[in-house]
């Protein structure tokens, strides 16, 4: 577990990554760099989860997650969830093959 103090970034949009989270308490925003300006995607509390594409996709951060109040996550590496899921499995392949669409029509969202 980690806790992050409220303004403080726990992913940042272009790094790499391989953890995902769960969060335990708190809350946080979703933001991402969409024609030059910040823009709000979502915001996430208890339960929710958040950068599994990373390591699904083995591909950079795609937002940046900033907790809006005191946080707890719980952090998943991605040898853990590679493992729980199977994604070295022909069940993994379908997983990636969903993250990757995924990323794909994120950017050309933000290119529009």
């Amino acid at each position: 577990r980690r806790t992050y103090a409220a303004g403080e970034v726990v992913i940042r949009e272009g790094e790499s990554g391989n953890e995902a989270f769960v969060i335990v308490s708190g809350r946080c925003a979703v933001t991402a760099t969409s024609h030059g300006k910040r823009v709000v995607l979502r915001e996430l509390g208890p339960g929710d989860v958040f950068g599994e594409t990373a390591v699904f996709a083995a591909e950079p951060r795609t937002a940046t997650v900033e907790a809006t109040e005191a946080l707890e996550v719980r952090v998943v590496t991605g040898e853990t969830l590679s493992q729980a899921l199977g994604l070295q499995t022909w069940t993994g392949a379908f997983i990636k093959a969903l993250a990757g669409r995924f990323l794909e029509a994120d950017r050309r969202a933000r290119d529009l």
